[in-house]
């Protein structure tokens, strides 16, 4: 009786368990394929880096992170075309190479431009 009881005790441990997981990466792919998405729609609405580069919110309370490189602003723009490039979450095709387009300009047009031109006027 008891190895019953310690098999179905396992079963269920090991059915939370995987739910737990499941909700998890859930979760961590919804932040992820989000935060890619605001972050080109205030590239391209901008022209210049993203809040979310140079400003954590810690607690409900704004601070300002360590300003970037331009080489690792222009990393993180080149994986947010790569995304885009392959993702299924546009809409179709023409849609995507509109996007893949804007955003390799914005990259021509960041790297020949200074850093400081790139932060957001209300960050500077």
């Amino acid at each position: 009786m008891y190895i019953v009881l310690l098999i179905v005790a396992y079963a269920v441990l090991i059915f939370l368990f995987a739910k737990l997981m499941i909700a998890y990466a859930t979760r961590l792919t919804t932040v992820w394929v989000g935060n890619h998405h605001r972050d080109a729609d205030e590239i391209l609405s901008t022209g210049c880096l993203p809040s979310s580069w140079l400003v954590k919110t810690q607690r409900g309370t704004p601070r300002l992170r360590r300003r970037p490189t331009k080489e690792q602003s222009l990393r993180r723009l080149r994986k947010i075309i790569r995304y885009f490039g392959r993702t299924p979450m546009v809409e179709d095709e023409e849609t995507r190479a509109a996007l893949v387009s804007q955003l390799e300009g914005v990259h021509r047009r960041w790297s020949s431009a200074r850093l400081e031109d790139l932060v957001p006027p209300n960050l500077r």
